[in-house]
């Protein structure tokens, strides 16, 4: 018997390709929320962006998988900007602290965010957004338009239309 179907019968081909997809279980850390256990990629994707699709083809959470019960109504995209930039994401985090200022808080965040991380070029009618835009565009309607709506609820535009 050659080495493939050796490493084949031992591990199985849809396990190997699954595994190097998701990685392997023993490989990972895990959170233990309402006794379900999930990764650090489960949690963004799954649980905190609606179970839309992350770094796979796949959602993380199928109809049959038990955890995605925990899935609330619409996602927040106002996460992704505060799971972006590590490693300060821990920073970010503490302040987080109190359930009843959390969109007070959320809304702060995201204005100090944008000012920091955008460039608006008047002269050249021009907008420099984060990658995060680029990757996760489909969070945030999947146009340019839709994008500059959402962003303009949090920058200061004091200076500038839309």
């Amino acid at each position: 018997m050659n080495n493939f179907n050796e490493d084949r019968n031992e591990k199985g081909l849809l396990s190997k390709i699954l595994s190097y997809v998701w990685g392997d279980k023993k490989d990972n850390f895990y959170y233990n929320i309402g006794g379900y256990e999930f990764t650090l990629e489960q949690l963004k994707h799954g649980l905190l962006r609606g179970n839309k699709k992350g770094n796979t083809f796949f959602r993380y959470f199928s109809s049959k998988d038990e955890r995605a019960q925990l899935l609330g109504g619409s996602a927040d995209p106002r996460i992704l900007f505060l799971c972006n930039d590590l490693p300060e994401v821990p920073i970010h985090i503490e302040c987080f602290d109190d359930p009843y200022t959390l969109d007070e808080k959320f809304d702060y965040f995201l204005s100090e965010y944008f000012l920091a991380k955008i460039e608006i070029d008047p002269v050249n009618q021009d907008i420099s957004l984060p990658k995060v835009f680029e990757k996760y565009a489909g969070d945030f309607g999947g146009t340019y338009e839709s994008m500059l709506k959402f962003i303009w609820r949090w920058y200061d535009n004091s200076q500038y239309t839309l």
